[in-house]
């Protein structure tokens, strides 16, 4: 939030706008600073009857405005009382305002509860308030809901008087009388209708209102205009960004209360004529029954108005799909609500990034679950809010949708069912064919935009598509100030501006993956005037190349910049000179079309000549320069390949109409084809511009079809299904796009052509590769799912038709495909062809939004095939296909380093560049090269400025370097480079747009050594520097790294590592970090099994030193915890420095373990003094910079500080635990108006709360409990962690039963609390109480007698406190009593599965995870808590992953490294399967597969084909892979037998020499492979099979427990049983 808005003097503030509700007049109070107006308003209408005001807020109005609304009331009630006025408040003009109270809230949804509402209650009947009180709601939508509510039933019913602080309370919840409070079942459901006697709107709040809020309120603004006024909500998609700016500005703006007043006055209306909601108030829930459903599984993440965009969105498109609603009103509803900043559905990366990276999914069966209790329900029929038109409803009221068409639309992916066999059989070519109307074409619609909006005048534009495409090319002419544009039904209207556009300062222009959009603005945007302008788009649009378009513009004098990797962002300034361009067009043709399009504005006459071998996609180059002539510029053709464009304006032709989408025509056209039916495309035939056009005569006639095609239509009769004819070879170079649709088809077309051949090649799409995604690759892929063969070449693929009847029969026992679509809206289509045959379950429904939006509502209610929803849950990021592409992903942004001279910036940075990969640039050394070779120091002394001048040249060459480096560097600054103030502003700013880190080490040691060096003096000691510098650092930097020492030595490679694992995690976006850690530290995804410990904890080390002597004692403390607390207040000494060191060992100690850093007070039972606010506030602000996990807050730090704690953490990636810590026992917990002031205040700042008392009593524990089970489960729910416990000794069942992060202590520690227990001492409690039940685990398999899994098992489950045993249970095969033992058992809690029982066990499971699928062997078996399912898992995955993963930090191995695995069992599957698992960065580029048995290693490729994700697989034969495979990383799963006789053979291999890792998975000494290996190089790492039998172990220990494994001692208790056997 920003700083206060200025409250103007009261004749400033007398412009005063009103509406009356319900026949009251005047009751809703509008216009810019209210408060005195307010006051005096209040006072003359309440003053005689109100013996007390009660202002309820929250606490971030409190900070902002609390003060100055109480003080303008108690002046108002002065004045009064001075001029005579009785009065029912005792004593207004008193200093001391007894009638006059405030309370105040924790913000958020969280609070509205009737906990809340009680404990809200109790406080006012404590204060003596009594029926003619007056409550003020004074803040957003929770306030004013709940206190509204609480007005309603005070003393059965009070006054309240709304003033809303937000926007959506502005014009949505304080208006009506609705009040309420949420439960469980859903939002707002219990409640009244309660009206307020004011409302006062003030849009001076907006002001210090977050800019996500504004938009969030915006979006009631946007429905309100939607259902019920066209005017309204023209008004809104005008200037969205002045509306935006309006909001925001702390000056009034008459536009601002116009857009305000428009929707209160439609609230007003509708309310006033329908109070209690009979039925045209439901109107009012447009976007809301969908809405309610997503926020009650997403709230507070979600918020209110971005759920009811999402909401409308989802209710408009049911109106679309049934009948009502056209997809031109439903295009400007999405671009609208988009051109807020909202999102418009759950999958829009707004969602993604408010959920902290995680894909945004609610299961359909859970929203259907919400919906059923949505108000506006009859009975079990689902009522929503159908829109007809903009600004008009279906019916006054909210219609009846079923419950099918709701999952169709809100489901993230599409069901296409095939049509059965008996009716396929027969194909309809005698009925009349079905006539598909296509939306306009994609390629021309863009380019009619750009023309209309270059054009001087008015262009009526028809059949336009209306897509995400189009939608972003429109939003972006129009923040360039190319054109103005209004709505005519289905036609836009688009006023030309005649080439006149404005550059966009500020944020980018986001073109999503919209790729005509990005090339043709990247040259538009070059005749803008004012300063840059940069675009920028997703994720995979900054794969997809630009730099030849920005290398022509740039040679021609453009002054442009793209990426590092040639793609977007792209920023430039105005000014496009032309003349002689020359331009590559052999990538796309999109390039030369915007030049084209761009051309005549340019300063001078453009001679455009292409250069770079053949021109891809020669129709779209034709179609622009047609298109061009449309509109009065004709291009003289001088040759093949140079084009003269004359300069001029284009002249909007009055109207242009679109053709229907070629490529998209292909889709209804290709159902024709594979299902034999007929069907008719109109207005596009042999006259069309587009080369896609001829799909038909020349693809599906060779293929058997019938087709008849005029000038202005095409019509397709299939033959019977089964019976189409491959191609053969056929070059589709002039219609790319359509190579998709063909690859279906070719895919059952087996019946054989002229050639005699079922094959399909298609030539001429190499370019396909860089499109939305690399089509040829994502074809290949999804096709494979069908069992469908294919080969890639240079140019294209090669498709191996199979019959269809073959393919059905394969799928007929088998799962429908889910075909992912990598966001590409040909292959969605492209599939749901095939779907119709064989059926299909498309991931991604949205992505058809690109070109043909209503798809699925044609496929299946024109075409008529059966499509239903299809519930996606989002692929992990580890199992995500990569298969979509063979671009290198986005490059990291490059990092700044700065610090202190001598700190190792340098040194660091160099190591740092080349463990990342990245390019080391040092400031210093670029300023000498500028300077040919003229030191710093002859600078200084030569120029009359001395270090001043230095410094500003050392800025400027900073800036020069980040924008030639924005990505994949390290730039190391020199350590002055803070002194100027300038150049702190620019860091401190975060102008540069990339991350900074402060590199600091020991101070004694960098002073020592800087002077004994002979760097040029600063005129000043080292000391005095340092001491001006250190808080300049600290501002500037977004992290701060300490490289810690050991007595004045460094482990270099460790701090190298360290710092190279900090820099990592800045790439990860801050909101995702923060999710990552608290999934950590809750054990949200370890607590799975049935036999899970419930407990997660922090131990608390109370250690006064941590150096690499407490090694042990940590490591031991730490065992089973989920995180660890660094308690700063007892360390000695507790200097910042001293504190940084104990982080630094801390993280080399228990590497991987979150940190929860800690200042204790001693009023907070620690032993920092309270008194040092500021010394306690600094140790925290440093722990966020050094990146700790979570920091504890304690609620007694002042509120302001608090905040800035709050904020800091969030923008770092850190989580906040407030605590609070009543060390005395002096507040019951059953005082719940203390313990609920509490805990209102810690979760206002908290993503984690805690709160301590003092037990005296065994009985306090349940005061506690009952505490936590009513008003912390209301406010908290299931969202915000709780630590709820009790000092002492009789406190210790409080600790017991509290399952959140507990804090612990060990017997190495001395206890950080009285009471304090060990994680083991809480097991045993829980055992004795019954909570944890006895359970048994086995080791099932034969030969047994010698495995170390019982040692390994048994260690850890003594080490925890779990009572559970381990023993061995020989089996050779599955017995009735193994199966027993298994099912029946209620002691069975999980077992380890070993040889030969693997691959047959799979019988007694009822699930099996997807690495034992992959794998085809089991070697875990574990109860689901869930469901008391058997789920049976392989671990040796994990144990082979983990080993490579902890040696391939450390080998330099590349992206392009090959693995070798020999052997071809069950093993080597694992193996296989690791590899492909393993983390980006690690995973090779090639896995050889090396069997005697070639065939059975060539299943074993065949087998992991789907699971490749872009990683070569190959199959050879044992001896010929080692003569000729040189791998880096050799994986060995031979028996020893098998190695000693072919050891002469290895010892020769190729691998020797090649090989950076091994894995050897034989246990024992030194197999023949590691022989050979160290042989050549005694250095190479190797994973031991004793090594993965732990680690595998490890994991199994944790499937089981729920709990971190106590590594050390299990490690050291097999470790040294093995050595004991050899």
């Amino acid at each position: 939030m920003t700083a206060p808005a200025q409250q103007q003097p009261a004749a400033a503030a007398a412009a005063v706008e009103t509406l009356p509700i319900l026949g009251r007049p005047n009751v809703i109070h509008a216009g810019f600073h209210l408060t005195a107006h307010l006051a005096r308003d209040l006072c003359a209408l309440v003053g005689r009857t109100a013996s007390k005001l009660v202002v309820v807020t929250d606490n971030n109005v409190a900070a902002l405005h609390l003060d100055a609304l109480t003080a303008a009331l108690a002046a108002a009630w002065a004045e009064a009382a001075a001029a005579g006025t009785p009065l029912a408040a005792a004593n207004p003009a008193a200093a001391a305002h007894d009638w006059l109270l405030t309370f105040v809230l924790p913000p958020g949804e969280a609070a509205k509860t009737r906990t809340t509402k009680a404990v809200v209650e109790d406080w006012m009947l404590r204060h003596g308030c009594t029926r003619d009180t007056v409550v003020v709601a004074f803040g957003g939508g929770v306030v004013g809901d709940m206190i509204g509510y609480v007005a309603a039933t005070y003393m059965r019913g009070c006054s309240v008087v709304q003033v809303p602080t937000t926007l959506l309370a502005m014009v949505d919840s304080s208006i009506g009388g609705k009040t309420a409070v949420d439960v469980p079942a859903g939002k707002n459901l219990i409640g009244a209708f309660h009206q307020p006697l004011r409302v006062y709107i003030d849009p001076a709040y907006l002001a210090t209102l977050p800019e996500r809020e504004i938009r969030n309120g915006m979006a009631e603004v946007v429905k309100t205009a939607a259902f019920a006024s066209e005017s309204d909500f023209a008004l809104l998609e005008a200037d969205p960004e002045r509306v935006l700016r309006a909001m925001a500005a702390a000056v009034s703006d008459p536009l601002v209360l116009q857009v305000i007043f428009g929707s209160a006055r439609v609230k007003a209306q509708v309310v006033s004529a329908d109070e209690k909601e009979g039925g045209l108030r439901g109107l009012l829930n447009f976007g809301h029954t969908v809405g309610h459903a997503f926020e009650a599984a997403l709230t507070p993440r979600i918020l209110h108005g971005e759920c009811v965009s999402i909401g409308m969105v989802y209710e408009a498109e049911m109106a679309r799909l049934l009948g009502h609603l056209s997809q031109a009103d439903l295009g400007r509803l999405v671009r609208c609500i988009a051109a807020y900043g909202l999102p418009t559905s759950i999958h829009d990366p707004l969602v993604k990034k408010y959920l902290g990276g995680t894909p945004g999914h609610v299961a359909v069966d859970r929203l259907l679950d919400y919906m059923k209790v949505d108000k506006k329900n009859s009975g079990a029929n689902k009522r929503l809010v159908l829109l007809s038109k903009i600004g008009a409803t279906v019916e006054p009221r909210a219609s009846v949708v079923a419950d099918d068409v709701i999952s169709l639309v809100v489901s993230p992916g599409v069901h296409v069912h095939a049509a059965p066999a008996a009716a396929a059989a027969t194909a309809p070519s005698s009925a009349a064919p079905v006539v598909v109307k296509v939306p306009g074409s994609k390629s021309i619609s863009n380019r009619a935009l750009l023309l209309a909006a270059l054009a001087h005048g008015t262009t009526t534009v028809r059949n336009l598509l209306h897509s995400d495409d189009t939608q972003v090319m429109l939003t972006a002419l129009q923040r360039l100030g190319a054109c103005t544009y209004s709505w005519d039904g289905d036609v836009l209207v688009v006023n030309g501006h005649g080439g006149a556009m404005r550059a966009v300062a500020g944020d980018p222009i986001y073109l999503g993956n919209a790729g005509t959009a990005a090339r043709f603005l990247t040259c538009a945007a070059s005749l803008a005037v004012g300063g840059p302008t940069t675009l920028t788009g997703n994720a995979r649009m900054q794969q997809r190349p630009i730099r030849p378009l920005v290398d022509a513009l740039a040679a021609n004098g453009v002054q442009i910049e793209c990426s590092a990797t040639g793609c977007l962002p792209v920023t430039l300034q105005p000014g496009f000179p032309g003349g002689h361009v020359k331009l590559a067009a052999s990538v796309s043709s999109q390039y030369v079309s915007a030049i084209l399009l761009c051309a005549p504005y340019a300063k001078n006459p453009v001679t455009l000549e292409l250069t770079g071998g053949k021109i891809i996609s020669q129709p779209y180059i034709e179609m622009t320069i047609a298109m061009m002539k449309s509109f009065g510029i004709h291009v003289q053709r001088q040759s093949p390949t140079t084009f003269l464009i004359p300069q001029g304006v284009y002249a909007a032709p009055g109207e242009y109409v679109v053709e229907p989408d070629a490529s998209s025509a292909t889709y209804p056209l290709a159902v024709a084809a594979i299902t034999g039916r007929a069907v008719t495309v109109p207005h596009m035939g042999s006259a069309s511009l587009q080369g896609d056009a001829n799909f038909a005569p020349a693809i599906l006639a060779p293929m058997g079809c019938t087709v008849t095609q005029t000038a202005d239509a095409t019509t397709v009769v299939g033959p019977a299904p089964g019976q189409l004819r491959a191609l053969g070879t056929v070059d589709m170079e002039s219609l790319t796009d359509a190579f998709l649709t063909a690859s279906v088809l070719a895919a059952v077309a087996a019946a054989p052509n002229a050639q005699g051949t079922s094959a399909t090649r298609i030539d001429g799409i190499a370019n396909q590769r860089v499109k939305e995604c690399n089509r040829i690759r994502a074809m290949m892929d999804e096709l494979a799912k069908y069992g469908v063969r294919t080969e890639e070449h240079d140019d294209g693929l090669i498709i191996y038709g199979q019959p269809l009847a073959e393919i059905a029969q394969r799928l007929a026992n088998a799962p429908i495909p889910s075909v992912h679509c990598y966001d590409d809206h040909r292959v969605a289509m492209s599939f749901s062809v095939l779907g119709t045959v064989l059926g299909a379950r498309i991931e991604e429904r949205k992505c058809v939004e690109k070109t043909w939006p209503a798809w699925w509502d044609t496929l299946g209610t024109v075409l008529g095939v059966s499509v239903s929803g299809y519930d996606v849950v989002p692929h992990a990021p580890a199992a995500k296909p990569a298969a979509a592409t063979n671009a290198a992903a986005a490059a990291a942004k490059s990092v700044v380093l700065i610090g202190m001279r001598g700190a190792g910036k340098t040194t660091l940075g160099r190591a740092l560049a080349r463990d990342l990969g990245r390019t080391f640039v040092d400031v210093d050394e670029e300023f000498v090269r500028r300077r040919n070779g003229q030191s710093i120091a002859d600078f200084v002394a030569s120029s009359a400025d001395g270090w001043t001048a230095f410094r500003r040249e050392e800025a400027a060459v900073l800036r020069d370097l980040a924008a030639a480096h924005p990505t994949g560097a390290v730039i190391a600054c020199g350590g002055g480079i803070v002194e100027d103030a300038a150049t702190r502003e620019l860091l401190a700013s975060r102008t540069l747009g990339l991350p900074i880190v402060h590199i600091r080490r020991r101070m004694d040691l960098v002073f020592r050594e800087l002077a004994a060096s002979s760097r040029p003096s600063l005129g000043e000691t080292s000391e005095a520097v340092w001491k001006r510098r250190e808080p300049w650092y600290a501002a500037c930097a977004d992290v701060e790294f300490y490289a810690r020492d050991e007595n004045g030595a460094y482990d270099w490679k460790t701090v190298e590592a360290q710092l190279a694992a900090v820099v990592r995690a800045l790439e990860v976006p801050a909101e995702s970090r923060r999710a990552a850690i608290l999934r950590a530290v809750t054990a949200a995804e370890r607590k799975a099994a049935a036999t899970a410990s419930p407990v997660t904890s922090f131990v608390s080390l109370t250690l006064p030193t941590i150096t690499t002597v407490h090694r042990h004692v940590v490591q031991r403390a730490t065992e089973g915890a989920d995180a660890v607390e660094l308690r700063a207040d007892l360390l000695q000494p507790c200097t910042v420095e001293a504190v940084a060191a104990a982080f630094a060992t801390l993280r080399t100690l228990v590497p991987g373990l979150p940190v929860v850093f800690t200042v204790r007070t001693v009023s907070q039972a620690g032993a920092w003094p309270d008194a040092d606010v500021d010394g306690a506030v600094a140790l925290l602000e440093a722990a966020i910079r050094w990146g700790a996990e979570i920091v504890d807050v304690e609620t007694t730090l002042p509120m302001p500080v608090l905040k800035r704690l709050q904020d800091q953490a969030a923008a770092r990636g850190v989580l906040t635990l407030t605590s609070y810590h009543d060390a005395k026992g002096a507040f019951p917990w059953s005082d719940h108006v203390h313990w609920g002031a509490q805990l209102y205040r810690a979760a206002a700042y908290g993503d984690i709360v805690k709160l301590v008392g003092r037990a005296h009593r065994a009985g306090d524990n349940a005061a506690l409990t009952a505490f936590r089970e009513t008003l912390a489960r209301d406010l908290l729910g299931d969202r915000v962690p709780l630590i709820a416990i009790n000092m002492g000794a009789a406190g210790q069942p409080s600790r017991v039963f509290n399952d959140t992060l507990t804090p612990v202590t060990h017997a190495h520690l001395a206890a950080a609390a009285p009471g304090q227990m060990s994680l083991a001492s809480i097991h045993a409690a829980l055992a004795a109480c019954g909570v944890l039940a006895p359970s048994k685990f086995y080791l099932f398999g034969a030969p047994i007698d010698k495995s170390k899994s019982p040692l390994m098992h048994n260690t850890g489950f003594t080490t925890l406190g779990l009572p559970y045993t381990y023993a061995l249970h020989p089996a050779a095969e599955v017995t009735p009593a193994l199966r027993a033992l298994v099912r029946d058992d209620l002691a069975f809690g999980g077992a380890s599965v070993t040889i030969p029982l693997k691959e047959v066990v799979h019988t007694l499971v009822d699930d099996v995870a997807p690495a034992a699928r992959a794998v085809g062997a089991i070697n875990t078996l574990w109860r689901r808590a869930a469901d008391g399912k058997i789920v049976g898992d392989n671990t040796d995955v994990d144990g082979i992953r983990a080993g490579l993963v902890k040696r391939l930090h450390s080998a330099s191995i590349g992206a392009t490294a090959t693995a070798l695995v020999l052997g071809a069992g069950g093993t080597a599957r694992a193996a296989v399967y690791a590899l492909l698992s393993l983390p980006t960065g690690h995973r090779p580029a090639r896995i050889v597969v090396a069997n005697r048995s070639a065939d059975r290693a060539a299943r074993l490729v065949a087998d992991f084909a789907e699971h490749a994700r872009g990683v070569e697989l190959v199959a050879e034969p044992l001896d010929g892979a080692l003569q000729v495979t040189a791998a880096e990383i050799v994986v060995s799963t031979l028996p020893r037998d098998a190695q000693e006789a072919g050891a002469q053979t290895l010892a020769t291999a190729a691998f020797t020499k090649s090989a950076r890792v091994v894995v050897e998975l034989v246990y024992g000494a030194p197999t023949p492979v590691v022989r050979a290996v160290h042989a050549v190089n005694p250095t190479v790492p190797v994973v031991t099979g004793a090594e993965v039998l732990v680690e595998q172990g490890l994991v199994q220990f944790e499937r089981w427990t729920g709990l971190r494994a106590p590594r050390r001692v299990v490690e050291d208790a097999v470790y040294a049983a093995f050595a004991a056997e050899h």
